[in-house]
């Protein structure tokens, strides 16, 4: 018998609507928070969601996960003007391990958030 009961599959949530995910990571200490971070972006874009990872370094980057990323998957500078900022921000912003979002896109997220929809913010 296995230890674990399979949920029926009435029980199951069908897959998410697919959404464009802002993913902030500021390096810390030791590459951790980078690896949790890539970590958490390669499972979404596996799960059909489209992530775009802004890094004040992805140095760690060049080992740890080396090219070609997977479809879905873009890594960007830590934008640092008003220039660097997408058109139109993601539908999910992330603040992983409690980082700052620079203050160029949080303008954006807010011009976004007053003229339709604002984002999730996690």
């Amino acid at each position: 018998m296995p230890d674990f009961l399979p949920l029926p599959p009435s029980a199951v949530p069908a897959a998410a609507a697919p959404r464009t995910w802002d993913l902030f990571c500021q390096v810390i200490d030791n590459f951790g928070d980078v690896g949790v971070c890539w970590r958490a972006a390669s499972e979404l874009v596996a799960r059909g969601q489209t992530v775009r990872l802004w890094m004040d370094d992805a140095s760690a980057l060049q080992w740890m996960a080396p090219l070609p990323h997977p479809p879905g998957l873009t890594v960007h500078p830590w934008p640092a003007s008003a220039a660097d900022v997408p058109a139109r921000v993601g539908e999910v912003v992330v603040e992983a391990f409690g980082c700052e979002i620079p203050a160029p896109f949080l303008q954006a997220l807010a011009a976004q958030a007053a003229a339709d929809r604002p984002p999730v913010w996690i």
